[in-house]
C-alpha cells in the first residue's frame, strides 16, 4: 500500500479509508473518492486515466491482499 502512496501521491490515511470502503461494500472507489485522496490534482486532460489507474491498483491490492481471506 505504501508503493501505491509514494507511486500516485495519495493521502496514506485516505486510501487506507478508501480500501476499507471497497471491502465492506464490494464496490468500486468512485472517482471522486480516489480525487479526494490525491495530494496534488493532476492536469483536467490526465484526471480521468490517472483516477481509472490508480482505481485498478486499488482492486489488484485487494485481490492480492484480501481475496480468499475470511
Amino acid at each position: 500500500m505504501l508503493k501505491l502512496v509514494e507511486l500516485e501521491g495519495l493521502d496514506n490515511q485516505g486510501l487506507a479509508d478508501v480500501i476499507e470502503i471497497y471491502l465492506f461494500t464490494e464496490k468500486a472507489p468512485l472517482p471522486n473518492q480516489v480525487i479526494g485522496i490525491m495530494n496534488t490534482k493532476p492536469k483536467l486532460a490526465e484526471l480521468m486515466s490517472i483516477v481509472d489507474r490508480v482505481v485498478e491498483k486499488i482492486k489488484e491490492f485487494v485481490s492480492i491482499c484480501f481475496d480468499g481471506v475470511d
